[in-house]
């Protein structure tokens, strides 16, 4: 039989190491949500459809472009159908 054995030195040190990491994980996610979580400001949009920029040069997302194409067949598909009845 194999018997493992774990002093308690490194025990010890395996569990600091773990806390101390945890411990700088909870302060990176912390500073990371301070903004939203203490001043309650809301996230910046990024979305194309957000941007003025993109918005005065006429670009929008691929979305909201696909749809209004859709749109504009499915318009065209039914003029045609009622045209030819």
């Amino acid at each position: 039989m194999l018997h493992c054995r774990i002093s308690a030195n490194m025990l010890k040190t395996t569990l600091l190491t773990l806390v101390v990491s945890m411990v700088i994980l909870l302060i990176a996610v912390l500073a990371m949500a301070f903004r939203p979580l203490f001043l309650k400001k809301k996230f910046p949009n990024i979305h194309i459809g957000g941007n003025k920029a993109l918005k005065e040069r006429g670009i929008t997302c691929a979305t909201s472009q696909d749809r209004a194409a859709q749109n504009q067949v499915k318009k065209h598909n039914y003029k045609y159908k009622t045209d030819n009845k």
